[in-house]
């Protein structure tokens, strides 16, 4: 792998978002997993062109990466208010 600041931004905005999805325990209640899940996922992709507008060069990726960073934590926020809404469940045995 490549030891380029860039690289190793994408690398570890990855690896956060994969620990932070693996931890993260079900409920049962697929709505609530499905929110809890993509709010994590869409953070990972927010950080990910946040070390694309850090580190890229290409204007075309530059324009990608500020509109995910604005779509994506739009949906982070509607996904936050439907989860305080809908609190979850401990897992069922």
């Amino acid at each position: 792998m490549s030891n380029s600041p860039g690289s190793q931004a994408m690398m570890g905005a990855m690896q956060k978002m994969q620990q932070s999805m693996i931890a993260q325990p079900m409920t049962g209640d697929i709505d609530h997993d499905f929110a809890s899940m993509m709010r994590k996922h869409h953070r990972g992709a927010v950080d990910m062109a946040r070390a694309e507008l850090q580190n890229g060069r290409d204007p075309e990726f530059q324009k990608m990466a500020r509109k995910i960073i604005t779509d994506q934590e739009k949906e982070i926020r509607q996904l936050d208010r439907w989860l305080a809404r809908h609190p979850g469940k401990p897992p069922q045995s």
